[in-house]
This record gives C-alpha cells, structure tokens and sequence, in this order.
C-alpha cells in the first residue's frame, strides 16, 4: 500500500537524515513525530541525546476521543473513527521507546503521555505567538457580533458542542462562521441550518482579515495538541474562548486575555457567548489584552525556554 504524501515526506525525511554526515562533536538530535526513528536508532548506537517532539496528543488518546465522540453523537459522524495504520502506531511507539525527552507544546499533550506511564522527562515548551504575520486590528468590530471558528470542524474539534450551544444561546443579531473542512455529516448539519455560515478553507495569510472582523475566536476542541488559531487571533486582538483540551491554559489567563471552558461543556460555552455578546467593549478589551500578551511571548522567547528546559 503507497504512503500518503504526509507519511512519505516524515519517513523520507527520517532515512535522509539517519543516513547523512553528522558533526562529529554532535551531543542532540531532536526529531519530529513520525520522523525519528532511524534517527534515533543511529543517535543511540552513537550515545547521542535523543529528543522527541510530540505536537499532538498520543495516538491511542486520540483514538479514544474519537471513539467517544462517535458514541455521543452517532448521526453527526461522516465517516468510521479515524485510526492510524498499525506500522505507523508501531513506528510512533518505537519513537517514544527510544526518546530519552519529550518535548511537547501543552499540559494537555503531557497528560496523554503520563496516562501510559511514560518514564523520561516531558518538557512543556509552548509556541511563541507570530506577531510579525497578524497585526492589531485598529478599530472593534461593527455590525453584528461576529464569532468565528477556525480549522477542521469534525468530531474531535468539539464542533458539534459549539453549534448546539450556539443554538441555545439563541444571540440577536449574531454570526457564527466556521472557516476550514467541514467533516460532519449532512443530516446532523441539517438540524442547524441557517444557523452559521461555512467558509472553505484559506491560505493562512488570509485570515488575519476574519480574525480582525470577529468579536470572538472559539476553539471547543476535545483534544488539541496546542491549536496555532488560538495565538493567530490573540495576535490579531481577537480575544479567544478555548477548552482546557488544547494549548489554551498556555496562552490564555482566564477572564484575562480570554476565557477557557471545560471541554464538551455547553452550558459554559453559552454562558460566554452571551456574557461576550451582552458587553462588546469587555470583549473589545480582553482582546487587547490578548494582544498585549503577545508581543510578551515571541517565537524567540519560546525558542530561548525552550532550549533552557530541554538542556540542550
């Protein structure tokens, strides 16, 4: 069976580097998931530190969010729940076997590891927000409260917990937009209609523009690595409501520079939208302070901890 392009690319990757030069006075590598393994095969016949990059929760969590997800929402599936080939989960455990650190970008993606008693250390080092590529919008947003939802929407992204608390949050003059691939099945879509509008998705460089015209970014994934939109909005001074399941906590200060919900908690996703909505200048200011926030944690502040907590 041929690879997808993705598998290709990391396993490509992966032999190039096991089988190029390395420097003689190399101490590290520092290897992607789903690309290190013959890279740390090498790196420990050599007596060389291997570190691993975990950007997502561990494969087995995440097959059981979306088993789960199945299970409560039967009709909104589009398909089987998703499940990784059986060489690439073995490839992904013969990585972590070999790991002598983890890196990772999120508590939560830490968490998915201590629950399979991994024994080497699991560094938190969150991501440094991009304040070269979004901007400050200029002025708040006018016309009708705007909420936005950027990425896939499917099962494990919460997406069905936010368009049924959207529906009991019943807004006046109120939009909700999901940007990004659409995978939840049409006649659980249907019982929504009317109620958001889908746009497809956007180069990454286009949506400083949907950011900017929103009110508010929610992201009620179930599971998230960390979640690049949370910082792309906070960037842009669109202030974000995430889950506890993602990079969130990293990013945000409760009630600060945006707000954080249990995940698959409608009642607290609608106790925001109509607390966000009731008061656009509080909402305004959050996202100021997101903002703020920021331009105190760049990629080379991210970068500089990094390096520090992984002792490299």
């Amino acid at each position: 069976m041929p690879l997808r392009s993705y598998d290709a690319l990391f396993v490509g990757h992966d032999r190039a580097v096991a089988a190029s030069r390395w420097p003689r006075d190399a101490t590290a590598v520092y290897a992607y998931e789903d690309g290190a393994r013959r890279t740390f095969e090498r790196a420990a016949r050599r007596g060389i530190a291997r570190v691993w990059d975990l950007p997502t929760p561990y494969h087995r969590v995440a097959e059981e969010i979306f088993d789960g997800e199945h299970r409560r929402w039967p009709d909104a599936a589009s398909g089987p729940p998703h499940r990784e080939p059986a060489w690439k989960q073995r490839r992904k455990d013969a990585e972590l076997a070999l790991a002598q650190k983890v890196c990772v970008a999120s508590a939560f993606t830490r968490k998915s590891l201590e629950g399979i008693d991994v024994r080497v250390p699991i560094v938190v080092a969150p991501y440094g927000f991009p304040i070269e590529g979004f901007t400050p919008r200029l002025r708040a947003p006018t016309g009708p409260f705007v909420v936005i939802s950027v990425g896939s929407h499917d099962l494990r992204k919460g997406t069905p917990y936010l368009l049924e608390a959207w529906k009991r949050a019943a807004l006046p003059d109120a939009e909700l937009r999901l940007i990004g691939p659409l995978r939840l099945a049409k006649p659980f879509l249907d019982r929504y209609a009317g109620l958001f509008t889908h746009l497809p998705p956007m180069p990454r460089a286009a949506l400083g523009r949907h950011y900017a015209e929103a009110d508010l970014l929610v992201f009620p994934t179930l599971g998230d690595g960390f979640g690049l939109v949370i910082q792309e909005a906070m960037c842009t001074a669109t202030p974000v409501l995430a889950t506890t399941s993602s990079g969130g906590p990293e990013c945000i200060a409760d009630g600060v520079d945006g707000w954080l919900v249990p995940p698959r908690d409608i009642d607290a996703l609608v106790e925001r939208l109509r607390t966000c909505a009731a008061d656009r200048d509080a909402t305004r200011a959050v996202g100021l302070r997101a903002r703020a926030r920021a331009e105190r944690w760049t990629w080379r502040d991210a970068a500089a901890s990094a390096i520090a907590a992984l002792e490299l």
